[in-house]
């Protein structure tokens, strides 16, 4: 556990160090999946070198053997599984690696039954040992034919039950598996002590210990998510700034849950070896001393302490204080501690400054992270008031000289903000009739105050009249799936709309068919908010490459702002009349993220 811990660390310190300068020679940023693959991988082969280091010291020929064979077939899985597995991700349900863990226990199993056969027994050793072969198959066929998550699945949808049921009867399975063994062990321990036995009760309890780690890790996730926000939440609010080392646990519950995938792996790749020990000759049991090889114990030492230092020497020269890897000028507006809590999106006019639409969550709604509106005007950051608490679920945003214009997605309504002549202000309604869009997102308004709003739950297009007339569109492109952001674009004379699950700006008339602006080809992925520039550049967050893209008119890329592994999730975007980019980054929302919402300013991009 101690060595888990250690590794997990040293990787934490050592992959940051290398982002840069692989994400600069693929030309693209790394996806999470392949950076958790990356450090993972790295974690385990320091484990597997500790562990060969460990074997090496004892100088039991024994030991050498079988500990080799089985770190071998470890790092040969993983690493079968990390390359190779390129449609799912390890975490998912379907990923490759619950072959390789499936196909051991199968071996096990079946290897147990066998050697049971061959040995001369009474009944009731027998029966333990078929039951320990039985349970082998039964967590094969498990891990291979996802019985438990079926049947979870199931219950949750007949009586409507928590998330969690999965995990509970993987409890359940646990609380079964330990009966068993009790009594299988309390059996086979009466069995003549031999070096045979001994080492394949070694190797099974240690499984067990692997298996009983992942269960744990897969169980209480959620628990260590929570505590994760709380923990994180603190230091946030003490303006602690988040470094590089953070980034692989910016999503907790899918860390975690990687490393239970390769932990289940290991441990069938062990029970698979110790069943065959039961098999094996009896020379490979031979206690002989082997001579102490100093050689191969200096360099695995040396090579540990290289990559200790090295790594170290790395981690300290990495600028922390910025989410950027450019050298562009990046100050931190305000994050957790001002109020932000997911906020969604951001606008600019004059009149009102940087306007931020902060969503919040359900279970902190009354709090000073709630939802609401907040400014950011000639260096002050201050919430609007809203004294009736209209506002619940803040999601879009969009300013000009006369009002701010807010889209509430779980309410189904638009709120406008505006000043009478005597500088009062309040918060109201949006006139609405028939056809109004069930879940407002993104919207723009026209000089005539036609909102112009789109709804990602059904794809629609929605102009709503000052009088509160609605007409509905639904474009019939098949690649207009999921509409997040849009805007106006005067030189164009066309709305920019984003569509963040098939990575395409789209291009929009009102009545007209939808036109490609920019698509994957591009260098998109997930574009989630755009902007126009000063100079009529389109400027868009794209969460899925962590990157601020800007496009001139013709929809070819003239720069690229890319952020670090940890700040991934760009959100909101907008520009100020002097140039500079706004942008909000990562969020503490839902089970995905636990690094608090800041909003940052990028000084003198334009």
């Amino acid at each position: 556990m101690l060595t888990l811990v250690g590794a997990s660390f040293l990787a934490a310190w050592t992959i940051p160090s290398f982002i840069p300068k692989i994400e600069n020679l693929a030309g693209r940023a790394l996806s999470y999946e392949v950076l958790m693959r990356a450090y993972i991988g790295l974690g385990f082969f320091l484990i597997a070198i500790t562990a060969a280091s460990i074997i090496l010291w004892r100088r039991r020929l024994l030991w050498w053997r079988y500990a080799l064979i089985t770190l071998f077939g470890a790092l040969f899985i993983t690493f079968f599984v990390f390359v190779f597995d390129q449609k799912y991700s390890l975490t998912e349900e379907y990923s490759w690696i619950r072959y390789p863990t499936g196909g051991a226990l199968f071996v096990a199993g079946f290897i147990l039954f066998w050697a049971t056969q061959k040995q001369l027994l009474e009944f009731k050793q027998k029966m333990a040992f078929w039951l320990l072969g039985a349970g082998l198959f039964f967590a094969g066929a498990d891990e291979l034919f996802l019985i438990h998550e079926f049947i979870g699945g199931r219950l949750q949808t007949l009586f409507k039950l928590p998330d969690f049921t999965t995990d509970l009867i993987t409890a359940g399975y646990g609380l079964i598996g330990l009966a068993v063994l009790i009594f299988i062990f309390q059996t086979l321990r009466r069995l003549p002590s031999t070096t045979r036995l001994r080492i394949f009760f070694q190797l099974y309890f240690f499984g067990i210990f692997l298996f009983i780690l992942a269960t744990v890790f897969d169980s209480i996730d959620g628990i260590i998510f929570d505590r994760l926000k709380q923990f994180t939440d603190a230091l946030a609010l003490r303006g602690y700034e988040f470094s590089d080392v953070w980034f692989i646990i910016w999503q907790p519950k899918t860390f975690l849950n990687g490393w239970e995938e390769i932990l289940e792996a290991t441990a069938a790749i062990i029970f698979a070896f110790g069943a065959y020990l039961i098999l094996a000759k009896d020379s490979l049991f031979i206690e002989e001393k082997a001579p102490l090889n100093k050689k191969i114990i200096v360099t695995v030492v040396g090579l540990i302490v290289t990559g200790i230092f090295v790594s170290s020497i790395y981690t300290w020269r990495l600028k922390t204080d910025t989410p950027l890897f450019g050298g562009e000028r990046i100050i931190k507006i305000a994050n957790l501690a001002q109020g932000l809590f997911h906020t969604d999106d951001l606008d600019f006019n004059p009149h009102w400054g940087v306007v931020v639409a902060n969503e919040s969550e359900p279970k902190r709604r009354g709090s000073f992270t709630g939802p609401g509106v907040f400014t950011y005007r000639e260096g002050i950051f201050s919430r609007l008031p809203d004294p009736d608490g209209l506002l619940r679920d803040v999601d879009s945003i969009f300013a000009n000289d006369k009002a701010i214009y807010v889209s509430d997605s779980s309410q189904g309504k638009i709120f406008i903000y505006s000043c009478d002549k005597k500088s009062i202000c309040s918060w109201n309604i949006a006139p609405m009739k028939k056809n109004f869009p069930k879940h407002p997102e993104a919207l723009a308004v026209d000089e005539k105050g036609t909102i112009t709003v789109v709804d990602e739950s059904d794809g629609s297009i929605s102009q709503i009249k000052k009088d509160g007339s609605v007409t509905v569109e639904k474009p019939n492109h098949p690649l207009f799936k999921a509409p997040e952001g849009i805007v106006w674009h005067p030189a164009l004379k066309k709305f920019l709309i984003t569509d963040d699950t098939t990575g395409i700006i789209f291009q929009y008339t009102h009545g007209q068919p939808l036109e490609v602006f920019a698509d994957k080809n591009d260098g998109l992925r997930y574009p989630e908010d755009i902007v126009v520039g000063p100079n009529g550049e389109v400027v868009v967050s794209d969460n899925g490459r962590r990157e601020i893209v800007i496009f001139n008119l013709q929809g070819r890329v003239l720069q690229r702002l890319r952020f670090r592994p940890l700040y991934r999730d760009l959100q909101g975007i907008t520009v100020d009349d002097s140039g500079n980019l706004f942008i909000i980054t990562a969020d503490s929302f839902g089970s995905a993220s636990f690094i608090p919402s800041v909003l940052w300013k990028i000084e003198g991009v334009f």
